[in-house]
């Protein structure tokens, strides 16, 4: 799961709020270099929970206890 951190990995709108909602959209749009960077970021995070990632971690973990 990604935690959600305020422009840095998405923007959070209260539920069944469509003003909320059409004012992120518009603040995204009008933004673009926002949009980037937080794409950037999910993008890193959702690299570390990828099973590829997770496997180097625990073979890291293994390698640790055998020494």
């Amino acid at each position: 799961m990604i935690n959600i951190i305020t422009k840095k990995t998405g923007l959070l709108v209260p539920p069944k709020d469509p003003k909320a909602l059409a004012d992120a959209v518009v603040q995204l749009l009008s933004n673009p270099d926002l949009m980037t960077n937080m794409e950037i970021n999910v993008k890193k995070k959702a690299d570390d929970l990828s099973w590829d990632s997770i496997a180097k971690k625990i073979t890291h973990l293994y390698e640790e206890e055998i020494r």
